[in-house]
Formats: structure tokens, C-alpha cells, sequence
């Protein structure tokens, strides 16, 4: 997603102005393997966002023969960069709140409500059957980041929470 192509309005302050995010989450669509889980920390490999600063020279690469790339859509409803996010199941905010915590605190627990507050959406994405992106009936998938991350283009630290 080019940065600098995006409108302004309703993305944080911190937001990067130009560059290009990439967002990446295994599937196990090429072998198999268990899904990204905010429940289990080990698979947290399986979920990044690359922050590529303006003119950073790159050279595309060809998809892994087993899978296919993504091509480009249309913009459908359920897909949005910052903002509010629009949860399937419940507040986004809340369920990373309640595993960086070690679902220690019951929902409404002032400790958890803090940590809610210290995440803000980066992008969601739903699933898309004309970009081959499905990853189940009604699924969308959360990004969210701390704003002193995102201020400091810290996207290693961005967490994905999967609903549907």
C-alpha cells in the first residue's frame, strides 16, 4: 500500500506519509500449517508488516511456485486502512489487549481497558474470492499497532488478530 497515495483524513497523526507498507500472514495454504494465532506467540513469525521507505530501491520477486500472486481488485467493504475497525466478533482492541496480558483480566477489568486503549488499527483486510484471499467464511484480518510504534515505523511490532 503506497502511503502517500492515501487520503489523510481519519489515519493517526503517526501514520507514514509516503513509502509503502506490505502486510504478509501464512496461511497454510502451502503446507498445510496451523494459521497465524495471537493466542500462540510462536506463530507471531507468520504475521508481518514491512515498512519500505520512499525511493528505497527494490526488485520484485516471483511468488513461491506453490502459491499464486494477488492481483489487484477492487476496494470492497471490509477492507480499511486506520480509522475505527469494523470487528466480526467483538472489539479488536480488546482481544490483543487480553493476549498481551495472558487473558489474565475479564473483560471490563480497568488493566484491560488501558491496554485497549494503547492499540489503534493499522488496516483490516476481509477475505476477497476474486483476489483469492479467503481465509473462511466471513474471516477478516486486524492489524494493529501501538501509535509510538507506528510514530517510529516500528512494524515489527504491529499484531494481527484474525476473527470470523
Amino acid at each position: 500500500m503506497r502511503c502517500a497515495a492515501l487520503p489523510r483524513e481519519g489515519l493517526a497523526e503517526e501514520f507514514p506519509r509516503d513509502g509503502t507498507l506490505l502486510f504478509f500472514s501464512f496461511d497454510g495454504q502451502a503446507d498445510g500449517e496451523v494459521f497465524v494465532s495471537l493466542d500462540d506467540p510462536a506463530t507471531r513469525v507468520g504475521a508481518r508488516v514491512l515498512y519500505i521507505p520512499e525511493n528505497t530501491p527494490v526488485l520484485p520477486a516471483e511468488p513461491p511456485p506453490v502459491l499464486e500472486a494477488c492481483p489487484l481488485v477492487e476496494p470492497l467493504v471490509g477492507h480499511q486502512i486506520g480509522g475505527h475497525a469494523v470487528p466480526v466478533q467483538g472489539p479488536v482492541e480488546y482481544e490483543i489487549a487480553n493476549a498481551t496480558h495472558g487473558g489474565a483480566h475479564a473483560w471490563g477489568d480497568e488493566p484491560l481497558d488501558r491496554e485497549a486503549e494503547r492499540w489503534v488499527l493499522l488496516a483490516q483486510f476481509a477475505g476477497d474470492a476474486d483476489a483469492k484471499a479467503t481465509w473462511g467464511d466471513e474471516v477478516v484480518l486486524y492489524w494493529l499497532i501501538r501509535p509510538e510504534d507506528l510514530a517510529a515505523h516500528r512494524f515489527d511490532q504491529a499484531r494481527l488478530i484474525v476473527q470470523g
